[in-house]
């Protein structure tokens, strides 16, 4: 950060504001703070060297679409789907145009639209998207190639998602064969790989490797970016649900209060991660029968989620068919009065 910010103080003296290296100098601080996780100030950098770069090479230009991009992550991560589509489009309109169909970086486009659309619950979509990315991709690299794996994950996860679980496995497997081979093992990557091959373990009843998998995804996650770390989060979060899944809840108690506490101090409290900690502490108080703690965990989930993602998210739907069916479950428990 102190040598970004160097180089931004001498471009700023020796060219002015309006420099294209004044918005190099930005992404980079931009990057910094989104490797970081401070995705507020990641958010003020990007749009300041979208702003340069715009006024400098016009609306169509290979590096306007890349500020688009960046904005676009920044927004995903933040739960702003609609924001983050928007920039993400205007990115792969201007990727086609100046590339054409077959770039990596159009490929890196559908990727990112997949990605939001996987979020948004469009499955449909999300399936389309990926797939097109996948098709470049392999085109372009070849099999034994990181975005080709990334891909793999990606559509992995869509098969999750529709409760295919071994189609994902399938596809998860063949992403970390091949992120193993180019990035050794400990990368970011692998861990994304090993929490996704454990959630298809935990899916399929196979706890036992579950958990294998996922304490390699969190090992990983805490060697590469610290503690407080939305991937450490992650791993926590499936670590939780692991132990739920085998009813030992004081364990799975502790490590969604640990992702909470971590998504709450990256993303504010207002974020799609932070609702489904939320809803996972609240199912915890309900296995262990505090229905009331169970409800006020799970209503706080329900208000983040529908302000995040609206009314007719599926996720919004689960979460109020669950709180119904506790309360009627508290009704029943309570005492009549005569």
């Amino acid at each position: 950060m102190e040598y970004n910010q160097k180089a931004l103080d001498i471009w700023t003296k020796a060219y002015g504001m309006e420099h294209p290296n004044i918005a190099t100098s930005y992404n980079n601080i931009g990057y910094v703070y989104y490797s970081k996780g401070d995705y507020a100030h990641a958010m003020e950098y990007f749009k300041k060297a979208l702003g340069i770069i715009t006024n400098v090479f016009g609306e169509e230009h290979p590096y306007v679409a890349s500020s688009n991009n960046n904005i676009g992550n920044v927004y995903q991560l933040q739960g702003d789907y609609v924001h983050a589509m928007e920039y993400y489009q205007k990115a792969l309109g201007i990727y086609i145009m100046v590339f054409g169909e077959e770039h990596p970086n159009v490929a890196m486009s559908y990727n990112n639209i997949g990605n939001v659309s996987y979020s948004q619950g469009d499955f449909a979509h999300a399936t389309e998207y990926n797939q097109k990315a996948l098709d470049i991709r392999k085109k372009v690299f070849g099999e034994e190639h990181p975005d080709v794996a990334q891909s793999y994950n990606n559509i992995g996860n869509v098969y999750y998602s529709q409760g295919d679980f071994a189609h994902a496995m399938e596809y998860h497997q063949k992403a970390l064969g091949i992120l193993r081979k180019v990035h050794g093992e400990e990368h970011p990557d692998i861990a994304a790989s090993y929490n996704n091959i454990g959630s298809d373990y935990d899916s399929l009843g196979d706890y036992a490797h579950a958990m294998e998998n996922y304490l390699k995804a969190l090992d990983i996650s805490k060697k590469v970016y610290g503690e407080e770390h939305p991937y450490v989060a992650t791993a926590y979060n499936n670590i939780g649900n692991a132990y739920h899944s085998q009813g030992n809840f004081a364990q799975a108690m502790e490590c969604h209060q640990k992702a909470l506490h971590i998504r709450r101090k990256v993303f504010g409290e207002e974020h799609p991660d932070v609702a489904m900690s939320y809803g996972n502490v609240g199912i915890v108080y309900y296995s262990q029968g505090d229905y009331v703690k169970a409800l006020e965990n799970l209503q706080k989930a329900l208000d983040i989620m529908t302000k995040a993602l609206g009314e007719e998210h599926a996720n919004v739907a689960e979460l109020k068919g669950i709180i119904s069916y506790i309360k009627e479950e508290l009704r029943k428990t309570a005492p009549t009065t005569e």
